[in-house]
């Protein structure tokens, strides 16, 4: 029989005698770890009643990004009191645990990893005590970018601003490759402006939509600000993200500018691994394998460009977005990212009659809200970060690219043969893409409309818990469900986009799409 380990970390200012250090280990069932294991002769206390409620989701209604999680609870029974003791420790914060596996197998190598995350508190009843579970995706809901301009320019020296321009302002962060970026003047006496928080390569600045002439580059930010460009040029000090003009102004400023000078480091695969180090997001949390398989099924060119304290979340949904990604972290606290495709391959788990609990629950056969069809697909692409009409142009500017200032965004929509005689293309799936190259959009507009459209079941079933556990199924995971109704009689293959845990009950219930 299966049994639920929790390990509940946390802190004691004033350490009490006959108390664990920092951890406080507790178990569904009795549970005496071996010689061998981690921790060796460890006894848990068996108070866990509800070992876990949460649930986790992607992919809703063709909506790719980041994993969705309600929250759940680890109920403990305190009918006695005896964990009272733990009102007084600083558990909020700290890591939390939950195992599946059966007393006498190897602990932990052994166990299924269910929850890996932190506790957000504790409440207490007379006879319970609850743990509240959040996992490691609370790092990417805070600014991404910490950094801001103190307004300590002095005497015209300095990249920092002055207090009554650009203190308190977030500083600029640049992801992959943008254009028409309108960035701030760090330096108003040498016309220093700052696209990124950290290496930059320009490629062109413009002034009132004409662009300027490049000299060569800084060594260095006191090379930079020693040294002034010739008159309607620029020179940019890559390091600092800076470049500085060399004559004032006419209008407004603006750049196309790339993080790297490598194509390859701007693919989706590439930005959110980024994002996430930059959120903070430790690099052995990042599933590498993840990182180059969405690398391989995408890797054309992005850009993203942040200035307004923007989250980790909002900067990796974008970037998602556009590649019909999402990412999420795992029950093993693990940050995975995958592109959403139709299930394929061999399956980890055979889901008959005779394995499902309850009757399944066929809830759409559209992608669309409501279970409707997409019928058709568009793509906004080729982001213009700074809109300009014609009283901010110079007069040598194209008409091409005054029509392209026009725009924030090119629109593609690709052409799409069918043959059905009653298709109505009036159901439009759209989606805003970081793509530059109007091929790449069309080609992921493309395969999301192969994607979407036509027939595409949402089915729920439950299954018992140690079912899916023992199988160790995973969002995005294929699985075949194989019924006598709906089609599937010879089975049909279907990928796992929801997974809510009522462990207590121990049932799983599973959301799958195909």
């Amino acid at each position: 029989m299966g049994v639920y380990a929790a390990e509940l970390r946390f802190f004691d200012d004033s350490p009490t005698p006959g108390y664990p250090s920092d951890t406080v280990f507790l178990s569904s069932a009795a549970l005496v770890t071996g010689a061998t294991d981690t921790p060796a002769h460890t006894a848990f206390q068996p108070r866990i009643t509800q070992p876990a409620l949460l649930r986790r989701d992607v992919f809703e209604g063709g909506v790719t990004g980041i994993s969705r999680v309600a929250y759940g609870e680890l109920v403990l029974a305190n009918p006695d009191g005896a964990l009272d003791w733990l009102l007084n420790m600083k558990v909020p914060g700290y890591g939390i645990i939950i195992r599946y596996g059966t007393p006498g197998t190897a602990y932990p190598s052994a166990w299924t990893t269910v929850f890996s995350g932190v506790s957000a508190g504790l409440t207490i009843g007379w006879r319970t005590l609850a743990v509240k579970l959040r996992d490691p995706h609370q790092t990417l809901t805070l600014p991404l970018q910490s950094a801001t301009y103190g307004g300590t320019n002095s005497g015209g020296a300095g990249i920092d601003g002055t207090a009554d321009d650009l203190k308190g302002q977030t500083k600029p962060l640049l992801y992959g490759r943008v254009l028409n970026v309108s960035p701030p003047c760090v330096n108003t006496s040498k016309l220093i402006y700052q696209i990124n928080d950290g290496a930059t390569v320009v490629s062109a600045v413009y002034d009132k939509g004409a662009a300027l002439t490049a000299g060569s580059t800084y060594a260095s930010q006191a090379d930079m600000e020693a040294t002034a460009p010739s008159a309607g040029t620029y020179r940019v000090w890559q390091a600092g993200g800076c470049f500085r003009l060399g004559s004032t102004p006419a209008g407004t400023i603006t750049a196309d500018a790339a993080q790297t000078a490598s194509t390859a480091d701007r693919s989706a695969a590439k930005l959110l691994q980024a994002i996430a180090l930059k959120a903070g997001v430790s690099s052995g949390s990042i599933v590498s394998a993840d990182v180059t398989a969405l690398h391989a099924a995408n890797s054309a060119e992005l850009g993203l460009w942040l200035t307004g304290g923007e989250t980790a979340q909002a900067a990796m949904d974008a970037v998602a977005v556009s590649v019909g990604a999402w990412y999420g972290f795992d029950a093993a606290g693990q940050l995975r990212m995958r592109q959403m495709t139709a299930p394929s391959g061999t399956p980890v788990m055979d889901l008959t009659r005779t394995v499902i609990l309850g009757t399944p629950e066929l809830r759409a056969i559209g992608a669309a809200s409501g279970g409707a069809f997409y019928t058709a697909v568009e793509c906004r692409y080729a982001r213009n970060y700074t809109v300009q009409q014609e009283s901010d142009l110079a007069g040598s500017v194209t008409a091409a690219r005054r029509a392209w200032l026009r725009e924030e965004w090119r629109t593609v929509r690709p052409a799409i043969m069918v043959t059905d005689p009653g298709y109505q293309p009036d159901l439009l799936y759209s989606f805003d893409a970081l793509f530059l190259s109007e091929s790449d959009a069309n080609t992921e507009a493309l395969r999301r409309h192969d994607l979407l459209y036509g027939r595409h079941d949402t089915l729920a079933l439950t299954v018992a818990s140690a079912t899916a556990l023992t199988a160790a199924v995973e969002l995005g995971d294929v699985v075949r469900v194989t019924l006598p109704r709906f089609g599937y009689d010879a089975g049909v293959l279907f990928r796992v986009i929801g997974m809510q845990y009522d462990l207590g009950r121990n049932r799983i219930e599973l959301t799958l799409w195909r």
